[in-house]
């Protein structure tokens, strides 16, 4: 594939040019708590819906077929949870893109918190999201499946420590997107809509047993 293709001589450019940068990226991303963020859900293989801004998750960053992957259109993470060949039901959208219709942005891979990987630099990546509620704290634990909500480019909130740009522009309602599953996990109910979480990058390692170790997503990019 012409993409695949591309990364691999982008990441020898990386290797050469920007480890001193990629280390010290790795550290402060993975310490960067990103706090009081507005947070809403959505929905693996879907059509545009009303409110979407035309945007259809039919296809994600790093499928055209995202329902295939899911083996369903996950409208309300109501799949069964352990289903052999099928992507994990706990995943999330940041908007920060590590590929263009051109191939492989390397200034953004080289932001990224991850060691080695293959075709994709962020794809499966897990994040822990918190929700406060008073003394209490609710935790989810998700893989990045997608770029979004609507940016692609806001990777100084994403590996960084500025604020999402969205609170800034208002051209979207949120700066992190959660499954179906994930959103119910931390506060049981859709209808609420949007939350005030807290997010951090997490080694795969520091992801403890739960509903989301049951279907963990392996699978690379598939763009045919």
């Amino acid at each position: 594939m012409k993409r695949l293709a591309l990364l691999a001589c982008t990441l020898s450019l990386i290797a050469t040019s920007a480890c001193a940068d990629t280390d010290q990226a790795d550290q402060e991303s993975a310490t960067i708590v990103h706090e009081n963020i507005v947070t809403t859900w959505f929905q693996a293989g879907a059509p545009a819906g009303p409110d979407d801004q035309g945007i259809s998750n039919e296809s994600s960053a790093w499928y055209s077929n995202w329902a295939q992957h899911m083996c369903t259109v996950d409208y309300d993470g109501s799949r069964k949870l352990e289903q052999k060949d099928c992507d994990n039901l706990y995943y999330f959208a940041l908007p920060c893109a590590d590929y263009d219709e051109a191939g492989p942005i390397p200034e953004h891979i080289a932001m990224s918190p991850r060691g080695e990987y293959e075709e994709s630099a962020f794809k499966n990546r897990w994040i822990q999201v918190n929700l406060r509620l008073g003394s209490l704290i609710r935790t989810v634990f998700v893989q990045w499946q997608d770029v979004g909500p609507l940016y692609t480019d806001d990777c100084k909130y994403v590996f960084g420590g500025e604020r999402p740009r969205q609170e800034r522009t208002g051209d979207v309602e949120s700066a992190l997107d959660l499954s179906p599953a994930a959103f119910k996990y931390l506060v049981g109910d859709l209808s609420i809509g949007q939350l005030k979480t807290e997010w951090r990058f997490v080694d795969d390692v520091e992801v403890p047993p739960g509903p989301w170790t049951k279907n963990i997503t392996t699978a690379g990019p598939d763009w045919d």
